[in-house]
């Protein structure tokens, strides 16, 4: 209803608006694309009219169970044909209507793209090899567009901080980055899995840059931090990130524009001499998405220093 009343109000949508905002600014615009937002499992509500004509594309039906997953039945199912060729037309549109600089992948809304690893199986090469393959035909189409603009069109992706684990969920992330399918990686969200400096030296050996992403549930264990006890732990996690060479700071559910972290954690100076909280968070145990909740065994992926 929101922006349906703001397209009323100003003749543009939300998306139009933050273009026009950022672009005055002289900042970079992306639009954000959730591979499997599935908010829709537990309310239908927000199920699509798309996945409602199509419940075979899904990972199965309301009720149904499955050994890992976090019961996100209405997943959609990458493996197959349709499901991806409805994603690079869904990115195709946003991306020749808008004026935007890039759009980004986010794999932690949510972390699941098979059948096989919802069943405790391992995804398999062809499954893996045709989500490598959708990832080309995204880069041949931001490509097109970067060409007729005369200008660069990024592609982004979030993802868990662990190259194993991204294979385990069937995301070749060397092949993506060795194609250069890929611009800026983005790494960690309801869970980390290992010290930053992992996450660097991917960056470095394929000169991509890399941003480290701090969710409140993760830091500390659920809530939304507020208080001035709780920023010296975003001071502290920021600092610890920039120390092993991160190339940004990436917040998330961080909704509040004078929010004060966004004025101090962007700034690996200050923090030096901040009052902070010194400490790498990777998993949160009372949080409901932990790294065996979307892959059999995944607690074996974390390694911590």
């Amino acid at each position: 209803d929101w922006a349906h009343n703001l397209k009323s109000e100003t003749g543009r949508d939300s998306l139009e608006t933050m273009v026009d905002f950022c672009h005055a600014q002289n900042w970079e615009c992306f639009w954000s694309f959730r591979v499997n937002d599935t908010h829709d499992a537990g309310d239908s509500r927000l199920l699509c009219q798309w996945k409602s004509d199509h419940p075979n594309y899904l990972m199965g039906r309301r009720g149904d169970t499955f050994p890992v997953g976090g019961g996100r039945w209405s997943s959609v199912n990458y493996g197959l044909e349709p499901v991806r060729d409805k994603v690079l037309a869904i990115l195709t549109d946003v991306a020749t209507r808008y004026d935007i600089d890039g759009i980004e992948l986010d794999f932690f809304r949510h972390p699941v793209l098979f059948k096989a690893s919802m069943m405790g199986e391992a995804v398999s090469q062809s499954d893996i090899d045709a989500f490598t393959g959708l990832f080309r035909g995204i880069r041949m189409m931001t490509e097109a567009i970067a060409a007729e603009r005369k200008r660069p069109f990024l592609i982004a992706i979030r993802i868990p901080d662990s190259v194993d684990y991204c294979r385990a969920l069937g995301i070749d992330i060397l092949t993506l980055l060795g194609e250069d399918l890929v611009d800026i990686v983005t790494g960690s969200g309801y869970f980390k899995l290992e010290p930053w400096e992992s996450l660097v030296a991917l960056g470095k050996k394929y000169d991509v840059p890399v941003y480290a992403a701090f969710v409140a549930r993760r830091l500390i264990g659920g809530g939304v931090p507020n208080a001035e006890t709780d920023i010296k732990i975003w001071r502290g996690e920021a600092y610890n990130a920039w120390k092993a060479g991160v190339n940004g700071i990436y917040t998330f559910n961080r909704f509040d524009p004078h929010d004060p972290i966004f004025r101090e954690i962007g700034d690996p100076e200050w923090l030096h001499s901040a009052e902070r909280t010194d400490q790498v968070s990777y998993v949160a145990e009372d949080c409901w998405s932990r790294p065996e909740t979307w892959i059999k065994d995944g607690r074996k992926y974390v390694r911590e220093i």
